[in-house]
């Protein structure tokens, strides 16, 4: 299943990347979303761009269908890389691995300047099971 969703925010590419690689604010988004046992196996520079990857425990609403194949509680992998900016836009991949279930989801990232100090971010992924 392929899902794309765009946000334009008002601050520079350069701000939203800031925030975007910033180890303290991955750790707040979990804790926001009630993810425990999280482990960040890795969160800087990369070369020349940039890579984060966490273990942590999850708790989705899972639909009728789904519950008879998948648990609610999962552990899961989730890993992202940077390239380097490149005029205006900042490009990325991630990936999420649930363990233990035959579900991973493959996705880009792609933030662009849009001028006047605002930043478009798309995230399109393939979640497949």
């Amino acid at each position: 299943m392929d899902l794309t969703e765009e946000t334009t925010y008002d601050a520079t590419l350069a701000e939203v990347y800031a925030v975007e690689t910033d180890e303290a604010e991955y750790l707040a988004r979990f804790a926001e979303g009630g993810d425990r046992d999280v482990e960040m196996l890795e969160c800087g520079p990369d070369g020349d761009g940039w890579a984060m990857r966490n273990r942590r425990v999850i708790t989705v609403d899972l639909p009728g269908f789904a519950q008879k194949a998948l648990k609610p509680t999962n552990t899961i992998e989730h890993t992202v890389r940077f390239a380097p900016a490149v005029d205006g836009r900042q490009e990325g991949t991630f990936s999420i691995d649930v363990q233990g279930a035959p579900v991973r989801t493959d996705g880009t990232i792609v933030f662009e300047e849009l001028g006047d100090g605002r930043t478009r971010h798309t995230v399109r992924c393939d979640v497949q099971v």
